[in-house]
């Protein structure tokens, strides 16, 4: 082999070791991206689940609300003013 082959050979050996690097530090970066996104999707995900929960607990207290001042001061606190229609009233007892 001439000189200059091997300095060719050498050359696009080492452009190779290059691009191999450049491409895995690509895929490092990328997994770690994708791992950020997952973490943030888990967070929306736990929130979401939160506020159905949230909703469900306020639906279950309105009723109460008409019957217990305590809680119907908290729904008012939360900016929920007035218990559904059709629950009975405190002072009169109908609907």
């Amino acid at each position: 082999m001439r000189p200059w082959q091997a300095n060719v050979l050498l050359t696009l050996s080492i452009a190779a070791l290059m691009a191999l690097g450049a491409l895995l530090t690509v895929n490092w970066l990328g997994g770690q991206q994708q791992r950020i996104l997952l973490q943030q999707q888990e967070e929306i995900n736990r929130g979401q689940m939160a506020q159905q929960l949230g909703s469900a607990i306020i639906q279950d207290l309105a009723p109460l609300a008409n019957r217990n001042p305590r809680i119907l001061n908290l729904l008012r606190k939360l900016g929920l003013g007035q218990a559904p229609a059709g629950t009975p009233n405190v002072k009169t007892g109908r609907p």
